[in-house]
């Protein structure tokens, strides 16, 4: 008939890990239809994700005080790692990827990139770990991506792990 679109036609258009965020973040236990102009705005995420690690593995090591928004951001992180846990403990994973979603885009990227751009190198410090904790806090819906970063960053960041699956959430 020509009415469906087949998992096998998704996976290969977007890959394995981009359906399994899509039927992660889009099934609540119930039916729903597939809308392929969600995958746009989930590869726009992972975009997003890629160059939030990279912007951090081209910062330089640099100590400074601690200032506000570094506090805020950590509040942020914080709080987020607690929803997470809370919402992967009682099988709420659609829940747990859009709070994730949302703290790397709107929180992360486009506020506290933003704020701290001047003073870029004293956030690195800051920004890896909170970005290092999305990464494992996403490992569990994406994990071919999120260990893929890993790997490329394995050597820049200094991780001693050899896999983001052989981490614990934080």
């Amino acid at each position: 008939l020509g009415n469906i679109t087949t998992p096998q036609e998704i996976i290969e258009k977007y890959g394995r890990d981009l359906m399994r965020y899509y039927l992660t973040k889009a099934s609540k236990g119930e039916d729903f239809d597939l809308n392929e102009n969600d995958f746009k705005d989930i590869q726009k995420f992972f975009i997003i994700l890629r160059n939030t690690v990279n912007y951090v593995s081209l910062l330089e090591d640099s100590a400074s005080k601690e200032k506000i928004e570094d506090k805020w951001i950590q509040s942020k992180y914080n709080n987020l790692l607690k929803q997470v846990r809370g919402f992967y403990n009682t099988y709420m994973f659609s829940d747990a990827v859009l709070a994730i979603e949302k703290f790397i885009v709107n929180d992360v990227s486009r506020r506290y990139i933003q704020l701290t751009r001047e003073r870029g190198d004293e956030t690195k410090k800051t920004l890896w770990i909170v970005m290092k904790g999305a990464l494992q806090m996403l490992a569990p819906v994406t994990p071919f991506i999120t260990e893929k970063i890993w790997q490329d960053m394995k050597d820049k960041m200094e991780l001693k792990e050899e896999s983001i699956h052989l981490t614990e959430i934080p």
